[in-house]
Parts: structure tokens; sequence; C-alpha cells
């Protein structure tokens, strides 16, 4: 039985949005608090993987599943004293 060789197919590209925001104040003598807001994906779109590349397949060249994370949001707060 011949082997047949694998179709190369590429997929769309993964956007990258991400976005920070950050606030710093100082309070008393010595205190000092910060804070920061973090956003992955800030624009929550679809990150498509690569198309099905199965000669055999009735569904070649479609796209079936997804890749990345949908948008995640991460808050952190620190204090110095």
């Amino acid at each position: 039985m011949a082997t047949r060789n694998a179709i190369s197919c590429v997929g769309p590209g993964s956007p990258a949005s991400t976005s920070r925001s950050s606030v710093s104040s100082r309070f008393l003598n010595d205190g000092e608090c910060s804070g920061r807001w973090e956003t992955f994906n800030a624009a929550n779109k679809a990150q498509f993987a690569n198309p099905n590349s199965d000669i055999d397949s009735g569904a070649i060249g479609s796209i079936t599943r997804l890749t990345g994370d949908p948008r995640v949001m991460q808050l952190s707060l620190r204090l110095k004293f």
C-alpha cells in the first residue's frame, strides 16, 4: 500500500490583543498601594485552529475547532508598608 503525502493547510492567524491598566498611590508615611488590571484576548475574537487535512474525511479543508482562550481578565492589588 502506498503512503499518501500529508496536505499542508495553513490556518488563519491568531490576533493577540492584550491590554493593561495600572494605578499607584501613596498613603500615610511609608505606605503604597498599587493596582493592575490586565485583559487577554481583549477583543474576544475567536481564534480558529488549522483546517482539517485528512484526505479521507468529507470535512477536508473545514475548520471545526478553536484554539486559545476566551477573554480572560486579571485584577491584582499590592500593598507595601
